[in-house]
């Protein structure tokens, strides 16, 4: 199961098992309740989502959790970076905030998105620094930082 309720997630997720014959469900299509990321970390966030969706659905549960931190805001948006999106998920929207910000502090990089994997209910954390131009082609914050034509990471 991968621990989302984000279909472009679930979709990705799906091609990417696809070749090695899994099959994905994720845990809004099992009306699972979406965990409060009450993590500090993205690794926290990602094994209270991975956590809660294996032991509400008795199943070995996948999750991520990701965002941008970027130097020249102190680390913001962080952890945050889907609140900076606001509640309809307009990421467009948070990167042209991050740009103004950057323009303010007479920044021009935003640095490279940041992800925390976590199979659950397994102890062990895979940590995988995200890149441009590697891995799946997803449209989430990170991606939206690189697609944003003014911010090079």
């Amino acid at each position: 199961m991968i621990a989302t309720h984000n279909p472009g997630k679930l979709a990705e997720m799906r091609e990417l098992l696809a070749p090695h014959g899994v099959e994905a469900v994720s845990a809004g299509e099992l009306g699972l309740d979406e965990p409060e990321e009450t993590g500090q970390t993205f690794r926290a966030n990602a094994a209270i989502k991975a956590i809660a969706a294996a032991k509400a659905a008795q199943l070995p549960a996948f999750a991520d959790d990701s965002g941008l931190v970027v130097d020249a805001l102190d680390g913001a948006p962080g952890i945050y970076s889907a609140r900076w999106a606001g509640e309809g998920k307009d990421f467009m929207a948070a990167m042209s905030r991050i740009e103004r910000l950057l323009q303010e502090r007479g920044a021009t990089h935003a640095g490279p998105p940041k992800c925390a994997f976590r199979l659950g209910p397994l102890r062990r954390m895979a940590r995988w620094p995200s890149r441009r131009g590697r891995g799946p082609r997803r449209w989430n914050f990170g991606m939206a930082a690189a697609r944003h034509r003014r911010i090079r990471l």
